[in-house]
């Protein structure tokens, strides 16, 4: 009889586990709709500034993520960096973007790497967020 109960037990957790894991699915949608909206809203402001998205990854998981890829035709100066941030005030996705997409530019000039030229930035909206450069 003790093995029936912890059998019963054990389902009980699995059945609870399995609803929790949709529970967080949903969540997860709902978070990624959101970023993708932050995003549409910046990408014409971006686009002005010289940073044009070339590509877009969503990843599921435990940790959902969404990676816009871009790339950088014109180095933003601070003063113009002021103001896309106060143009996109209480857009916190964007003023990531800005953000990273700055140093990003900044950061590559800097970076040489054999016979490779700079292709692309990839930022990674996860927890931590993530930027990574990218040359072929």
């Amino acid at each position: 009889m003790a093995f029936g109960s912890m059998l019963d037990k054990a389902k009980g957790a699995a059945d609870s586990a399995k609803e929790a894991a949709g529970n967080v699915s949903g969540g997860a949608s709902d978070m990624i709709n959101s970023i993708i909206s932050d995003i549409n809203e910046a990408l014409p402001v971006l686009k002005k500034s010289g940073y044009e998205m070339n590509e877009f990854e969503v990843e599921l998981g435990l940790i959902p993520s969404v990676k816009p890829h871009f790339l950088i035709s014109d180095e933003l100066t601070e003063e113009k960096q002021v103001e896309i941030l106060a143009e996109l005030e209480g857009n916190k996705m964007a003023s990531l973007l800005v953000k990273s997409l700055a140093q990003a530019a900044k950061l590559q000039k800097n970076i040489k790497v054999a016979n490779l030229k700079f292709a692309e930035v990839e930022i990674e909206a996860s927890v931590p967020p993530k930027v990574t450069l990218k040359f072929n």
